[in-house]
């Protein structure tokens, strides 16, 4: 006769999951692994859907770059490049003391043969967000 066997506990898995990717991060750091090689950083992030997207193109991710950042100096928006594809934005409305900031980031989508730009809000209400990048998207001329 079989003797019944218990239910373990799915939490288990979870928690050797959580511990096991702990301990790799921790073997990285102490060896001087870095989690983004540099060939990652010299290419803009791959994203599958459209939908992320505020624009698409098929200019190169540089020459989508440029115009952003033409568009931004034009609009007296200030910005500081972060990564090579990503620049961290912010404004503040003068009529109203309101501040925002956000990521713009040149995106590639492989499947497509397309390249494209992402907003991101970082801080600031969402209609300001909303308002500054949709003005932002109309003039980028990509």
């Amino acid at each position: 006769m079989m003797e019944p066997v218990e239910e373990c506990d799915e939490n288990v898995g979870a928690f050797q999951w959580q511990q096991a990717s702990e301990t790799l991060t921790a073997i990285r750091q102490r060896f001087g692994f870095a989690l983004e090689t540099a060939d990652q950083e010299d290419q803009a992030r791959a994203v599958r859907f459209t939908w992320s997207l505020k624009k698409t193109s098929m200019l190169e991710p540089d020459e989508i770059l440029k115009e952003i950042q033409k568009v931004l100096e034009s609009y007296g928006i200030d910005y500081e490049q972060q990564k090579r594809y990503l620049l961290r934005c912010s404004h503040v409305d003068p009529l109203t003391d309101a501040s925002v900031k956000w990521d713009i980031e040149v995106c590639t989508l492989p499947r497509l043969y397309l390249n494209g730009v992402h907003f991101q809000r970082i801080s600031g209400s969402s209609s300001d967000f909303k308002n500054i990048t949709t003005k932002i998207s109309e003039e980028l001329d990509i």
